[in-house]
């Protein structure tokens, strides 16, 4: 049996072509189409670092991954990272364990150039194979949600199209008290900062460059990088919509929220269905008054626009605490893994606490094709 893997920069796939990326027929596909919409975009990609990896078994694709760059930042220094999204064993595979082999093998490579790997929200089976190869699971990133509307609670809970209609009044009355109630415990530190929309998150990055918190690991979060996901969700997720808006203080930035809004086919542990939630994708302040404020706009957006839920998954300490102040609920959430190459500070998988992201989710998790909204019903 001969065994084979191959890495592919995205100067070398452009060369191959589409035929080679997708050859149709019982040749499956290297990445999935809307993987390599999304990695030949990507501004922040380093040209001599790959872009997908495929393990071949006697000339047959066997298990492949798609890894976008996302360089980790910390004290001052960048450092290369791929994250391994879509990792699996292709239809057809003739090796039981083609997958594990891959990714043992491309991380092996990987470390030894200096590049680390990361996964976020890796699914059960994907963890036991990660913990095997010594990953390890340096932050962990909570979910805090907040219903500000009835209807997909409505719809979960009363199954009878004739009591539907009195439902959602009764259950809105309650519903409405208690968002508003939670953005009244937020006000008070709001107070100081002016809401601006903005048509694009990537309309000022200034924050970015101020921000005080330099002691903390981020993922790479530059103006070019978060104008391409915005870009990547409007082709992928036709159900979704982008919102932005930045804080000024006196005439100063001082924070963006970039916001993900649309119809959630199945959300949640209880599956609510065609659920409007407005996400939370990424939250940079200047300080925790600033973050108060910035989650006390997005409450009113999600209301504004008429949503079921609005979600933050974070573990940054200042939006925890805004969630926690507005008793927003806690539930589960997305795990970080990471394999750090040798002469990386150890702080980077020693310090969960010290980890700040943004939801690292390309495509929002909203509906691929356009749901039917209930609002217009």
């Amino acid at each position: 049996m001969a065994i084979e893997i191959s890495e592919f920069t995205l100067q070398e796939l452009l060369a191959r072509g589409e035929d080679f990326l997708f050859p149709g027929g019982d040749t499956p596909d290297l990445i999935p189409r809307r993987m390599w919409n999304l990695v030949k975009a990507n501004p922040d990609h380093p040209s001599d670092l790959p872009v997908a990896a495929c393990l071949l078994v006697d000339g047959i694709r066997a298990a492949s991954v798609t890894l976008p760059n996302q360089t980790v930042h910390f004290r001052g220094q960048s450092y290369p990272c791929l994250w391994g999204h879509l990792w699996a064993e292709l239809p057809g595979n003739p090796m039981p364990g083609a997958g594990g082999l891959l990714l043992h093998q491309l991380v092996r490579r990987l470390t030894k150039r200096g590049v680390g790997f990361a996964a976020t929200g890796p699914t059960e089976s994907a963890v036991k194979v990660i913990k095997r190869l010594g990953i390890k699971r340096v932050a962990f990133c909570p979910r805090y949600v907040l219903a500000v509307g009835a209807g997909a609670v409505t719809r979960k809970l009363i199954k009878s199209r004739a009591l539907e209609k009195a439902g959602v009044l009764a259950i809105g009355a309650g519903v409405g008290a208690w968002s508003r109630l939670a953005s009244q415990r937020l006000r008070h530190d709001a107070g100081a900062y002016r809401r601006i929309d903005l048509d694009s998150w990537n309309a000022d990055m200034r924050i970015l460059d101020s921000n005080p918190r330099a002691g903390h690991i981020r993922v790479d979060r530059s103006a070019e990088f978060v104008g391409w996901k915005e870009a990547f969700s409007h082709w992928s997720a036709p159900a979704m919509t982008t919102r932005a808006f930045s804080l000024q203080r006196d005439g100063e930035p001082a924070g963006y929220v970039n916001l993900r809004h649309g119809v959630h086919n199945k959300l949640g542990s209880m599956g609510f269905e065609n659920a409007r939630l407005l996400r939370v994708m990424d939250c940079i302040t200047d300080g925790p008054e600033a973050t108060a404020a910035a989650v006390y706009h997005s409450i009113d957006i999600a209301r504004e626009t008429k949503c079921d839920f609005i979600e933050f998954v974070t573990n940054d300490a200042w939006v925890t605490q805004a969630a926690r102040q507005a008793t927003l609920r806690e539930s589960n959430g997305m795990s970080v893994f990471l394999l750090k190459p040798e002469g990386w500070p150890s702080e980077i998988d020693e310090e969960p606490d010290l980890w700040n992201i943004g939801l690292m989710e390309s495509d929002g998790a909203f509906s691929e094709a356009p749901a039917v909204d209930p609002s217009t019903q």
